[in-house]
């Protein structure tokens, strides 16, 4: 309950699976402008999430995704 009053979005609940990236979705986005160092992956708050500019690719390191 505590979680819901201090977060704008809240899931509670045990994640079973590892994360999926769709990055040719990716790509799109951000070849139509989307910021996504400022938008996507300076707000992820364990830093799990890093975009790679050369190979145009969304990672996550899921050890640090908690």
């Amino acid at each position: 309950v505590a979680a819901i009053a201090r977060a704008d979005f809240t899931i509670i609940g045990t994640w079973h699976d590892t994360l999926r990236i769709d990055q040719d979705e990716v790509r799109k986005y951000v070849k139509n402008g989307l910021d996504i160092k400022g938008i996507v992956t300076d707000k992820c708050p364990t830093k799990a999430l890093a975009w790679d500019e050369i190979e145009q690719k969304l990672n996550l390191r899921a050890a640090d995704c908690v």
